[in-house]
């Protein structure tokens, strides 16, 4: 590409290793700013993208090396002053020169902010469940933030499928960190992001990942069937992703058997409440026999002293009535002794 055709704006994006086919981008056709595609595939043609053919910076490593474009460009473009990347499963709804105005008013940097991940250490616990990964970089990853940067680990994560930059010595030097982080631990570039920008003003906006008035994601491109990889860390994927769906399964048992505690100690509280509820019933229902009780009693007491009365001054047989009520009444006294409280 010669000097005169290098403009001071561009889309980017990349397609390696056959993937799957190129994602056209109908706003192309009336935006000013040209949309360029980087690919290991020279037969690839477009109706929006310029193909750009690049060589694998790592053959055998799709993912790194579409990296590498993604965060460093080619040294085509060096003097590209402003740049647009997405993802090739991006479609973007708005002209490029709209969203570069406003992504880049006030910085050199803009990242979208992940719509459903809160920190950098709850996304590396997703690659870890989700088997996406090697866990020995991972881990080394988080070992090494944990030493030098362990304020990274908080960060919401980017979603790095849309992003801008205007090329200064700061972001350049930021990307390179980017990329030799993404070489040197996880493939997975929205973990280590962060650690690259750090110090930098970064426009952290907020965007709906999957759908905006600028972009949609995902829009699936057709697959091309491309060969099945059979490097070792293919190979060892399986049993990685066994492993994380096992470490899964573990998180969701330990937060239903916390939620089963919590049940538990709530009902217990209730059947307490409940016996506590029926005791002072009880108490109660004890407390009105017993005034009955010493109502009875002062009856008897009042009845006997009748009959007292009467034996000192008639008849065994004129007293055979007052004789009957005393025994009827000492009959319901025991009685009210004897019933169980309830």
């Amino acid at each position: 590409m010669s000097e005169a055709a290098i403009p001071q704006r561009a889309v980017f994006s990349a397609v390696f290793g056959r993937y799957e086919d190129i994602l056209e981008q109908p706003v192309a056709a009336t935006s000013e700013v040209p949309f360029f595609l980087f690919t290991d595939d020279p037969t690839l043609t477009s109706d929006t993208w310029t193909i750009v053919p690049v060589a694998l910076a790592l053959p055998g490593d799709i993912s790194r090396s579409s990296r590498k474009v993604k965060m460093l460009g080619d040294p085509r473009f060096a003097d590209v002053s402003e740049r647009l990347w997405i993802d090739n499963s991006v479609l973007l709804r708005a002209d490029p020169t709209d969203i570069l105005d406003t992504l880049l008013a006030d910085c050199d940097l803009a990242f979208p902010n992940h719509s459903y991940r809160t920190s950098v250490l709850s996304e590396m616990e997703e690659v870890l469940d989700l088997g996406m990964d090697d866990p020995a970089r991972v881990y080394e990853q988080l070992h090494v933030y944990l030493r030098v940067a362990p304020e990274v680990l908080t960060v919401q994560p980017s979603w790095n499928g849309l992003f801008a930059r205007r090329d200064t010595p700061l972001t350049r030097a930021a990307m390179m960190t980017w990329w030799e982080q993404v070489l040197r631990y996880s493939r997975r570039d929205q973990l280590s992001l962060p650690f690259a920008v750090r110090g930098l003003a970064v426009n952290r906006f907020d965007l709906d990942n999957f759908s905006s008035d600028i972009h949609e994601w995902p829009k699936a491109p057709r697959p091309l069937g491309r060969t099945p990889s059979t490097s070792l860390r293919a190979a060892l994927r399986p049993p990685t992703a066994e492993l994380g769906q096992a470490h899964a399964q573990i998180d969701r048992l330990t937060k239903q058997v916390s939620y089963l505690t919590a049940e538990r100690d709530a009902l217990t509280a209730a059947e307490a409440e409940r016996l506590t509820s029926q005791a002072a019933e009880v108490a109660d229902h004890e407390a009105a026999l017993q005034g009955e009780i010493v109502r009875l009693q002062e009856e008897v007491d009042q009845l006997r002293r009748t009959l007292g009365a009467l034996l000192g001054s008639t008849s065994w047989r004129a007293t055979a009535p007052a004789r009957a009520v005393s025994q009827a009444v000492t009959a319901r006294l025991r009685g009210a002794k004897r019933r169980p409280l309830t």
